[in-house]
């Protein structure tokens, strides 16, 4: 019989102890993945906690895990540790019990260094007020993997990154970048006992936004399209007339495009010579994340760069258009449930509007391809 985890961290047996790393500089850049214990046997009172550090997409990824553990611990209480911009998507993740929201050390805008570690010391010491036995880290860069350890969790496990090992009970080897995320996130279960027969997917649930959405039914159209042209660096990003000409297809298909963005990226779609049937999710919406969200998820079809937006469409099960110039199509490809095809080229140059309505076409039930003049 596998053991019962105990409660807190002092009564473990040396089996459980971490093992001390030696202080050197090439230990912490190369850490030596060690064994970690049995997975335990956990009783209705164990709290098993996911730190998700990297932002919305983590989140996102996290939901993944969540049905995991509950088919396999369904009396645990599940926590989602997270930023509280990230935290308005925990909602939407089925089977999570509650959301720790905290600061975290790569959160840039909380100000400089000593304003992050004054916030995450009071994140910190609020988890500490109920530890977790276990703590899957979905990134876990040193600063992180300190904060969880001084948090009093039992088990911390992670991917070792430089320097983190030293604050885990259980290290994974780092990922092949030739693999998709979530192949590296399911690695995350294996101390629990959790084994996979098929590969992870992210999935979102829509229900919790059913007031926002159906304000957004009565304004968006029968058949909207979201269209995000805004990759993570301007560089990336395809010119904004090429979309237009991409929207103007779309419109003659019978679709009706929203435009996805912040307030300040579309001020630039805003500016350029449009229709009045397109519709814009800052104009329409009151900005939130979660209202963003409510449009994704009514959305037809989404054709979009590599961002939250698009991962976010994949997992409410919208059919996708990802867009990766270049990106990392294999490790960020979308991971829902919804159909998805990928436009990869080395330079947004390279892509013209008929490359991404060739990738639309390429999705099941498009409408057919009607050349612009």
């Amino acid at each position: 019989m596998a053991p019962i985890l105990p409660a807190r961290p002092e009564a473990l047996s040396p089996a459980h102890q971490p093992v001390p790393r030696p202080r050197v500089l090439s230990a912490l850049a190369n850490p030596a993945p060690r064994p970690f214990p049995p997975a335990p046997r956990l009783d209705p009172s164990h709290r098993i906690v996911i730190a998700a550090m990297g932002g919305i997409s983590d989140v996102i990824n996290s939901s993944a895990l969540v049905p995991q553990i509950r088919t396999r611990y369904p009396d645990a209480e599940i926590v989602l540790w997270c930023s509280e911009r990230a935290g308005a998507m925990a909602p939407l993740i089925p089977d999570l019990d509650r959301v720790e929201h905290g600061a975290l050390w790569r959160n840039r805008s909380l100000g400089g260094a000593a304003s992050r570690i004054a916030q995450m010391t009071r994140t910190v010491r609020r988890m500490r007020a109920g530890p977790a036995d276990f703590v899957l880290m979905t990134s876990a860069p040193w600063q992180s993997a300190m904060a969880v350890a001084a948090s009093g969790a039992v088990r911390r496990v992670a991917i070792a990154e430089r320097g983190n090992a030293r604050w885990l009970t259980d290290v994974l080897p780092a990922s092949a970048t030739s693999h998709p995320t979530l192949a590296g996130a399911a690695r995350l279960l294996e101390p629990l006992g959790i084994a996979l027969h098929s590969p992870l997917q992210y999935r979102l649930d829509a229900q919790p936004l059913g007031a926002r959405r159906e304000r957004f039914r009565a304004l968006l159209g029968a058949r909207p399209v979201a269209l995000d042209p805004f990759a993570r660096t301007r560089g990336e990003s395809i010119p904004l007339e090429r979309w237009i000409r991409v929207a103007i297809e779309l419109v003659r298909r019978g679709y009706d495009p929203l435009w996805i963005g912040s307030t300040r990226e579309l001020r630039e779609v805003h500016r350029a010579v449009g229709s009045a049937a397109w519709k814009y999710v800052d104009k329409l919406g009151d900005g939130t994340l979660a209202d963003a969200a409510a449009a994704i998820s009514l959305a037809r079809l989404f054709v979009g760069h590599e961002s939250a937006a698009l991962h976010a469409a994949s997992a409410f099960g919208v059919p996708t258009v990802g867009i990766y110039t270049p990106g990392d199509p294999v490790r960020h490809c979308p991971q829902g449930g919804g159909e998805s095809r990928l436009l990869v080229r080395s330079s947004s140059a390279d892509v013209t509007h008929l490359d991404v309505l060739a990738a639309v076409d390429e999705l099941p039930n498009a409408p057919p391809l009607r050349l612009m003049r």
